[in-house]
């Protein structure tokens, strides 16, 4: 008889994010599409309006089980940190081309990495370390920086992805406790309720286009929050840190089947980069367990 074998946690934490980054690549495509004089904090939202009518099938069926929580400071933070978060990234992705936007996301996973480490403990080894710098150099070449100004989509970018990073560890922390479902409704609530005042002054009629592009945003939003939550309950922050690189990767391939981008030599070279730095991390990750387990 063959035994049947199935992917460890971190493995099944690293696909869980290469999916929360595919969707990711997508949402953040969309708001590109989206008419450029709508306010930032009137496109979030409505963006987290649709995330919280999107989860409330699964809120109904057992509202409680879902708001039982003894964390509320931390979601509170949580959730004043993604707001944050999403104000700057949107900021960015709207006033840069989307490859440079994405670009610039990939320094998330150096803050992501840090803040694990200090605050979380996590052990982060040499060979750990050079695949992250590996893949950030990846995305270096690929934006190739001589050309850059230090313009405010740049530092919006920065902040962004500081803000997410601490969001990400304070979502660590809660998800020992609270479930993925839990976080998500806590987090769609504070942020409709957030965006709701501060959108207010600029609230208008918007198009049947733009409404059904923020729906879409709103399913893909809670989409990727659900997989990337899910994906820290398998694994380490650290470790899935430097799977944000892929989503250089589906950058590009979106811009060449949708706006019919030829990546040049640079981009295939930093794909390459990226690729093989996320590759020997998962590696050695399912190798090294394959050898523990093998050994008991």
């Amino acid at each position: 008889m063959h035994r049947k074998t199935t992917l460890s946690l971190p493995i099944q934490g690293a696909l869980l994010a290469t999916i929360s980054a595919l969707l990711m690549s997508i949402l953040m495509s969309i708001a590109k599409k989206l008419t450029p004089d709508i306010p930032t904090s009137l496109i979030v939202f409505i963006r987290s309006l649709f995330g919280l009518l999107f989860s409330l099938p699964f809120f109904i069926k057992n509202p409680k089980k879902v708001l039982n929580s003894d964390q509320y400071p931390l979601h509170g933070i949580r959730i004043m940190l993604s707001a944050s978060a999403m104000l700057c990234t949107y900021y960015t992705y709207r006033h840069l081309p989307l490859t440079l936007a994405t670009s610039l996301g990939m320094t998330g996973a150096l803050f992501t990495t840090v803040l694990a480490v200090i605050i979380l403990k996590d052990s982060v080894d040499r060979i750990k370390w050079l695949c992250i710098l590996v893949g950030y150099l990846g995305a270096l070449c690929i934006i190739q920086p001589r050309s850059l100004i230090l313009e405010m989509g740049i530092i919006t970018a920065l902040l962004a992805n500081f803000f997410a990073g601490c969001s990400t560890i304070v979502a660590k922390i809660l998800s020992k406790q609270d479930s993925s479902l839990t976080i998500i409704i806590y987090t769609n609530l504070g942020l409709t309720t957030i965006f709701g005042c501060l959108s207010y002054p600029h609230w208008q009629l918007l198009s049947g286009r733009d409404m059904l592009l923020l729906a879409s945003s709103g399913a893909l939003g809670l989409s990727t929050h659900y997989c990337y939550l899910a994906a820290l309950k398998k694994a380490s922050p650290s470790f899935l840190a430097p799977f944000e690189y892929t989503r250089l990767l589906f950058a590009f391939l979106i811009g060449f089947i949708l706006f019919h981008e030829i990546p040049n030599f640079y981009t295939i070279l930093g794909s390459m980069m990226i690729v093989g730095a996320t590759y020997v991390i998962t590696w050695r990750d399912s190798h090294g367990r394959s050898r523990s387990s093998s050994n008991t």
